[in-house]
C-alpha cells in the first residue's frame, strides 16, 4: 500500500500557487522608455526574455492574484482589459487583482505615453498574446495552489540613487544625487511550504528605475537578473520583483558619468555588465535576510480599491492652444503632439479635464501586513507617508507602477523644486501642465479611507 502523504500542519492557513508565462514581443516591436529611440524601427534582439508573473493567494475562501510584468507601465484600459479577462477566467473581481509593472525601460510599447503618440498599443497581436499567457500564468498559479506558511523582513537596498539634484538656487537637475534620501527599504514576503520549508513563492520590492541601459534588445533589466539569480540559489522559478516608489531613482551602478566643470557627476548609459551588477546587488540582499524573515501570524486576505482625483493646474483654453499650434516659435515635437491631442478633445468634449485620476489598491495578507500600490510614478517621499499613514495597522509595503500608468506623482514640496517628475503631466496626455498645489490632499483621503 503507497504511503499516505504527510498532512499540512495546522500553522498553514495561506494557500499559495506561483507559476510564470513567457511575454517576450516578437522582433521589430517597438520599445519603450527612452524618447526617439521608442520612434525607431524596433527591437534588434532578444537579450532576455519578458515574463509574467502570477501568485495565487487565499485564505478560506478569499483569494487575490498578483501579477508582475516585464512591461514599462499598461495603461488604465489596457490594464482593465487584463483584470477583466483574468476575472472572468478565474471568477475574481478588479480588487482581488494586482498589476504590477516592472518599468523596464527596454521593453515593448504599452500604454499611451506621448513617446506611443497618445495612441493604445498598435499591434493588438501582441497584447492579445499577453492577456493570453497572464491568464495560462493565472490558471496555473491557482491549479497549483498548495498550503504554506508566511514570513517576512525588510532589509535595505544600496541600488536606488536619486536623481533630483537641488541646486544652489534649489531648482532641479537631471543628475546623480546621493545625498537627496531615497526610498531603500527592500522588503521580503516568502510563502512557504510547510512540509519542506521552502519557498513556493518569494516576493520582493526595490523602489529603483530599471533605466540602466536605453540599447535597442528586449531584455527585463536589473530586475529579470535578481530574480534568476535568486531562483538558481533556491533551485526553481519561485521569484516575484514588485516595483516600488522608484519615480525619483536610478541604479547606482550608473550614476558615475562625466562631470562638468563644477565637479558635478552625470548619468550615463549602462551596460549589460551593469545589468548584471545591478540585478546580483539586490539578488544578494534578498538572499542574505531570507534565513532572517520572521513568521506572521494573523492570517487574513482582504481587498480594497480607490480612485483619487488629483487637481491639476494651468489648463489651458482653447484660443491658448491654437495660438501654440500656430505659433512661429518652434515646438518641441512632444508639446506639439500633446497641443494637437488637447484640440482633438476640445472638438470631441467641448472641455478639458482638470483632473488626473489615479487608482490606489490594497491587499491585506494579514492583519499586519499589506500590499498599498499606486497608479503612476510615485517617488520616494510617497513610500515614507503610506508607511506613515498604516503604521498602527502594522506594516504597509509601498508599490507603484499599479494597475495603469497615471502619471508621475511627486510630494507638494516638489512643486516648488520644479523638475522632470513635476513638469511631465503632459506626457501622459493630461491637460493640465502639472498637478496643482494640495493635490495630495485627496491621495491622503483615499489612502486613509482603505481598511
Amino acid at each position: 500500500m503507497p504511503a499516505k502523504s504527510k498532512p499540512a500542519p495546522r500553522s498553514a492557513p495561506w494557500t499559495v500557487g506561483f507559476a510564470l508565462a513567457d511575454i517576450t514581443p516578437p522582433l521589430g516591436t517597438h520599445l519603450f522608455g527612452f524618447g526617439g529611440r521608442d520612434r525607431g524601427p524596433g527591437c534588434e534582439a532578444i537579450h532576455d526574455p519578458l515574463q509574467v508573473r502570477a501568485v495565487w493567494i487565499a485564505v478560506k475562501k478569499e483569494p487575490v492574484l498578483i501579477l508582475a510584468y516585464d512591461v514599462l507601465f499598461f495603461d488604465r484600459a489596457e490594464a482593465d482589459r487584463i483584470k477583466g479577462a483574468v476575472g472572468r477566467a478565474l471568477d475574481l473581481t478588479p480588487r482581488q487583482i494586482l498589476i504590477n509593472c516592472s518599468h523596464t525601460h527596454i521593453g515593448p510599447v504599452t500604454g499611451t505615453w506621448a513617446y506611443a503618440n497618445y495612441e493604445p498599443l498598435k499591434n493588438r497581436v501582441y497584447l492579445d498574446d499577453l492577456v493570453s499567457a497572464t491568464i495560462q500564468a493565472a490558471l496555473a498559479a491557482r491549479d497549483t495552489a498548495r498550503p504554506a506558511r508566511l514570513r517576512f523582513g525588510k532589509t535595505r537596498s544600496i541600488l536606488p540613487v536619486s536623481r533630483r539634484f537641488i541646486t544652489t538656487e534649489g531648482k532641479v537637475e537631471w543628475r546623480p544625487a546621493p545625498a537627496i534620501p531615497i526610498y531603500n527599504a527592500l522588503p521580503v514576503v516568502a510563502f512557504d511550504d510547510p512540509l519542506t520549508n521552502s519557498p513556493i513563492a518569494l516576493i520582493f520590492t526595490v523602489a529603483c528605475h530599471p533605466s540602466t541601459t536605453g540599447g535597442v534588445q528586449i531584455s527585463a533589466d536589473y530586475p529579470g537578473v535578481a530574480r534568476d539569480t535568486i531562483d538558481r540559489a533556491i533551485g526553481r522559478p519561485v521569484s516575484v520583483f514588485l516595483q516600488g516608489v522608484g519615480g525619483d531613482t536610478k541604479p547606482c551602478v550608473v550614476a558615475n558619468g562625466p562631470t562638468d566643470d563644477t565637479g558635478r557627476s552625470s548619468w550615463r548609459s549602462g551596460t549589460w555588465e551593469d545589468i548584471r551588477q545591478a540585478g546580483e546587488i539586490v539578488a544578494d540582499a534578498v538572499l542574505k535576510i531570507l534565513p532572517q524573515l520572521k513568521p506572521i501570524p494573523d492570517p487574513l486576505i482582504q481587498s480594497e480599491i480607490r480612485e483619487a482625483t488629483l487637481p491639476l493646474t494651468s489648463i489651458p483654453t482653447q484660443a491658448e492652444l491654437e495660438r501654440l499650434r500656430s505659433s512661429p516659435e518652434p515646438l518641441h515635437d512632444l508639446r506639439r503632439l500633446w497641443v494637437t491631442r488637447q484640440l482633438e478633445l476640445l472638438a470631441a468634449y467641448g472641455t478639458l479635464s482638470p483632473v488626473a485620476p489615479i487608482l490606489i489598491q490594497s491587499i491585506r495578507l494579514s492583519k499586519s501586513l499589506r500590499f498599498v500600490a499606486l497608479e503612476g510614478e510615485p517617488v520616494a517621499a510617497w513610500g515614507w507617508a503610506i508607511e506613515k499613514t498604516f503604521r498602527s495597522a502594522g506594516v504597509a509595503i509601498p508599490l507603484g507602477y499599479s494597475n495603469g500608468q497615471g502619471l508621475y506623482l511627486p510630494v507638494e514640496s516638489n512643486l516648488v523644486e520644479g523638475g522632470y517628475e513635476v513638469e511631465s503631466a503632459y506626457e501622459y496626455g493630461f491637460s493640465g501642465q502639472q498637478l496643482a498645489p494640495g493635490f495630495s490632499q485627496p491621495l491622503f483621503a483615499a489612502l486613509k479611507s482603505l481598511k
